[in-house]
């Protein structure tokens, strides 16, 4: 299976998928993490134009996102903390744009 990656104007959501499916969903806020044996294999974003702008220097536009051509997820884990990343490729003015999302969850939540 493929990875998904979409953009939902009208909602302002963005989706992405490993292409791998999840057993359950645990949300946080405006973000919804698909999770698969123990392995963060999605991740939805509600008001992702403006959870996107206020973590980057760029203001992040429904246009931008609707131009994203790659992304992944990436997970850490700290003494304390554990570290997700959505990070993806969208063009923009005819040039490659590599921004990161975070999101920095207290680990005895996550574990709980």
């Amino acid at each position: 299976m493929d990875k998904i990656i979409r953009y939902d104007s009208k909602e302002d959501v963005l989706f992405y998928n490993e292409g791998r499916k999840s057993k359950y969903s645990v949300q946080v806020g405006d973000f919804v993490l698909d999770v698969a044996n123990g392995s963060v294999v999605g991740m939805e974003v509600m008001n992702a134009t403006e959870n996107i702008s206020f973590q980057t220097s760029d203001e992040i536009a429904a246009e931008d996102l609707e131009k994203i051509i790659d992304a992944s997820i990436s997970v850490r884990s700290g003494k304390n903390e554990v570290f997700i990343a959505l990070i993806f490729t969208l063009q923009r003015d005819g040039k490659e744009i590599q921004q990161k999302l975070t999101l920095n969850l207290d680990k005895e939540a996550v574990e709980a």
